[in-house]
């Protein structure tokens, strides 16, 4: 059985951008995060009245095995991190619901 890790894909399927161009720009941004670091983005929300803002990027946890598929839609680079490494550099796993298992 393979293994439970985090993986960030990139760059993020577009229909209307070449193959080459596409790969292009992975190395970029592949070439960019090897020298600036991961960027974090912020993102703003309003829970119950209050104003919450809070930097993230979107890792999802995957065997390696389902990591092919995931990439389709998501991008043909990967970056992974075992949990343990992740959870350790601070990351706060998030979950999200389709609307009906939410109740809604």
């Amino acid at each position: 059985m393979a293994s439970l890790a985090f993986y960030h894909c990139f760059p993020r399927f577009n229909k209307k951008r070449s193959a080459e161009v596409t790969s292009k720009l992975g190395l970029k941004t592949l070439s960019l995060i090897l020298e600036h670091g991961l960027l974090l983005t912020p993102e703003e929300q309003i829970a119950g009245g209050v104003e919450l803002r809070s930097s993230r990027i979107c890792f999802t946890a995957l065997q390696s095995q389902d990591l092919w598929r995931h990439s389709i839609r998501f991008g043909q680079f990967a970056i992974e991190y075992s949990i343990e490494d992740f959870l350790s550099l601070g990351a706060l796993p998030a979950i999200y619901l389709p609307v009906r298992a939410a109740g809604a």
